[in-house]
């Protein structure tokens, strides 16, 4: 953070980083065509010097082909594509810098505008799924009242929000890359109780996205962790189901690793190398 604000020169202020979005609404961010059509040319032309050098990291050339990974993780998915040619945009996760912030409004509708240009051929989004999680106890959602239950204290309410929050923005951005005739994908746990969300279904019918189904297992994994991607252009044979035969780990409590204490949950939470490497191979067809 620089400025006291978010370390972007130009761009935001004080105002702005106070600017909250409706957690129950999608955000709707119109791109001046000026704006679009400078971003078509290339991103370097129109990103403030600091966002530029931020976002089009290492390997960035305007004549290749872009991707572009958001709620990244271990970055499994961006790896992979690199290895097998494709351009990465710096993978955004707060974890790794809290600039990457899509909970921030400004910071938001800088990845909104880059994904409106046009310029981003295949994008994925991983966004956190704790509090839409059937594990949760006591449940804090149900199918009606998928924002949160009436009866939630203010701190469970606030973590109900944010992870609505987030949902939401993931939804926008997958809606503005396929809206301008691009490739994007989106998972949660197969079960995962984002699903019950309008916007959620909403978003399957209007984008006409295929729904598939993979078990972490599948790719060699000790978890089963069936998982859901809604996408567009993913082959359906890269998708694979428990084969039998074998137990399973349960995702349950913790563990020590190099005598650190680390729930079950967040060890399996990268993507089996397997998967992101099939669908890498699979990016290799797709027409340029």
């Amino acid at each position: 953070m620089r400025d006291g604000v978010c370390g972007w020169d130009g761009v935001c202020s004080e105002a702005a980083k106070k600017e909250r979005l409706d957690p129950t609404a999608i955000v709707c961010c119109t791109l001046p065509a000026v704006f679009a059509a400078a971003m078509q040319k290339g991103l370097r032309s129109i990103l403030p010097g600091d966002t530029a050098t931020f976002l089009l990291w290492h390997n960035y050339d305007d004549t290749k082909p872009v991707v572009w990974e958001l709620f990244s993780g271990s970055r499994q998915w961006s790896n992979a594509m690199e290895k097998v040619g494709w351009c990465s945009l710096r993978p955004v996760d707060i974890a790794d810098d809290e600039r990457c912030d899509l909970a921030d409004p400004m910071f938001f509708r800088m990845v909104h505008a880059v994904l409106a240009s046009g310029r981003v051929e295949l994008l994925h989004l991983g966004p956190p799924c704790a509090s839409f999680s059937v594990a949760v106890s006591p449940p804090q959602r149900s199918p009606s009242e998928p924002y949160g239950l009436c009866t939630l204290s203010d701190k469970a309410r606030a973590k109900v929000e944010a992870g609505t929050h987030l949902i939401l923005a993931a939804i926008e951005l997958l809606t503005v890359q396929i809206s301008v005739g691009n490739r994007g994908s989106l998972d949660q746990p197969e079960r995962s109780q984002a699903q019950w969300l309008q916007e959620f279904s909403g978003m399957l019918v209007h984008l006409n996205l295929v729904t598939s189904v993979c078990h972490y297992c599948a790719y060699g994994m000790r978890w089963k962790k069936p998982t859901k991607f809604w996408h567009n252009w993913y082959p359906p044979d890269l998708f694979r189901k428990c084969p039998g035969g074998h137990l399973h780990c349960e995702l349950r409590g913790s563990t020590k690793v190099k005598g650190k204490t680390v729930k079950w949950t967040s060890i399996a939470s990268p993507y089996p190398q397997e998967l992101v490497d099939s669908m890498a191979r699979a990016s290799l067809d797709l027409p340029r």
